[in-house]
C-alpha cells in the first residue's frame, strides 16, 4: 500500500522528502601484529568469536553475540536529503563502547541540528518530509514536536522496516566504500577514525553528489520495483 501511494505523488513532493538513519563501525582492537597478520591473510580485519574461532569478516553486523570480540563500536546518526549526508557520532561511554540513542538524546539532537540540516541541504525554509524507521525512541511526543518546530512531517505510514525505501541505507553503503578506500594499514583510534569519517562525508557530499542525489529522487522506481517483485528485495 505505501509503494501504491508513493506512485500517486507528485514528484516535486517526493524530491522535499528526508532520510534519517543510524549505523554502526566497528573499530580493531587487539596487538597490532593480530591485526597485520589479519589483513595479510584476507586483507581486512578477522573478527574473533568468544571461543578463539574466527568470526564474520564484515565490519558492522550489528548487536549480535560477536559484539564484545569486534572491538569499539562507534555509532552514527544522519539526516540525508537533497544528495548529502549529515552526521552525528554518538559520544563514547567509557573505554569499549559508545553511548546508545535514547528517547532525550534523540530529542536533544533534533532540536539542536534538524532544522539548520533542513536548511542547508534543501537552501530554504519550506517545510520537508522526515523518514525514519520506528524505534520507540524515536516516536516519543517529544521527539515529535522537536521534529515538527525543525521544519518536517514525519511519514508516518513509512513500514517499520523497508530499507529498499530509505535511501539513506544506499548512502551509508557509499559512506562504507569511500572509508575503505581510505583504510589505514595500522589499528585506528577512535579520535582518528572519526576525523576520517567526517571527511569521507564531505567527500561524498562534493565529489559524490550526483550519486546521492539520485539515491534521493528515485522513491517512484524503488516503489515499482518492490512492487513487480510483491514484496522482494529489490537491487536498492
Amino acid at each position: 500500500a505505501h509503494c501504491r501511494w508513493i506512485l500517486t505523488q507528485q514528484q516535486r513532493r517526493l524530491d522535499r522528502w528526508a532520510y534519517r538513519d543510524g549505523t554502526t563501525f566497528n573499530l580493531a582492537r587487539g596487538p597490532l601484529e593480530h591485526q597485520q597478520k589479519a589483513r595479510l591473510a584476507l586483507g581486512k580485519s578477522v573478527w574473533r568469536m568468544a571461543s578463539g574461532k574466527d568470526g564474520l569478516v564484515d565490519d558492522n553486523i550489528g548487536p549480535s553475540m560477536y559484539a564484545k570480540s569486534q572491538g569499539l563500536p562507534v555509532k552514527i546518526w544522519g539526516v540525508f536529503a537533497a544528495g548529502r549526508l549529515e552526521i552525528y557520532v554518538l559520544p563514547p561511554d567509557g573505554p569499549q563502547k559508545t553511548a546508545n540513542m535514547n528517547s532525550e538524546r534523540y530529542a536533544w539532537l533534533v532540536a539542536a541540528h534538524f532544522a539548520s540540516w533542513r536548511a542547508k541541504r534543501f537552501g530554504d525554509e519550506r517545510r520537508a518530509d522526515l523518514v525514519q524507521e520506528h524505534e520507540q525512541c524515536l516516536w516519543t511526543e517529544e521527539a515529535q514536536a522537536a521534529i515538527h518546530k525543525a521544519g518536517f512531517d514525519l511519514l508516518t505510514t513509512h513500514p517499520k522496516y523497508s530499507p529498499d525505501l530509505n535511501a539513506i541505507e544506499g548512502q551509508w553503503g557509499r559512506l562504507r566504500a569511500r572509508l575503505g578506500k581510505t583504510a589505514p594499514a595500522e589499528v585506528e583510534p577512535r579520535s582518528c577514525f572519526i576525523k576520517r569519517l567526517r571527511i569521507a562525508a564531505a567527500w561524498l557530499n562534493t565529489h559524490g553528489l550526483a550519486g546521492g542525489q539520485r539515491l534521493c529522487v528515485n522513491q517512484k522506481v524503488r516503489a515499482a520495483e518492490i512492487l513487480e517483485l510483491k514484496g522482494a528485495m529489490c537491487k536498492w
